[in-house]
């Protein structure tokens, strides 16, 4: 299996616990340029809980940029699934991002905090919108299916899938 994430707070808690199971997987973490010593390190620091035969790296990838993509699927790709976490809340990013989520064609599974200000629920609801127009379906876990020490109201799992896949 292959998959590509952008991280939110503590996403590699998930992939660690995730690639400690029986399955051998391949995860590109990404980020934009900053962040990636952050995640270097973290990969680092947790690197001996990893099962041997899984692949766990950082790269960046700057969303709505075809070459970084490009260069991303052909020395990884293809890939799998796209974790997607915390990553809807700032609406100059929504283009660029749905822009790559189309790009990559994977199934997506997405968490996010649902916003109480006015401005974050219009950045929310432009995602949405963004993704149906670009073909996606939009399924929604239950909060009683999420673990119950992580389940939250106010925090959401969705599954994206392009129409036809």
């Amino acid at each position: 299996m292959g998959a590509i994430l952008w991280p939110g707070i503590a996403i590699h808690l998930l992939i660690i616990s995730f690639l400690k199971s029986e399955c051998r997987a391949d995860v590109v973490l990404t980020d934009l340029d900053p962040c990636l010593p952050l995640l270097e390190k973290n990969i680092s620091l947790n690197r001996h809980l990893l099962e041997p035969k899984s692949l766990l790296e950082s790269r960046r990838l700057r969303w709505g940029d075809p070459e970084d993509l490009k260069s991303l699927e052909a020395e990884r790709g293809p890939f799998d699934l796209v974790l997607l976490s915390d990553c809807i809340y700032y609406g100059d990013s929504l283009g660029p991002l749905v822009e790559t989520l189309e790009g990559i064609g994977a199934e997506v599974l997405v968490s996010y905090e649902v916003r109480e200000s006015e401005q974050k629920k219009v950045v929310q609801d432009g995602f949405f919108r963004l993704v149906k127009e670009k073909g996606f379906t939009a399924e929604e876990f239950p909060t009683s299916d999420c673990h119950p020490d992580y389940a939250s109201p106010d925090i959401k799992v969705l599954r994206l899938k392009r129409k036809g896949r």
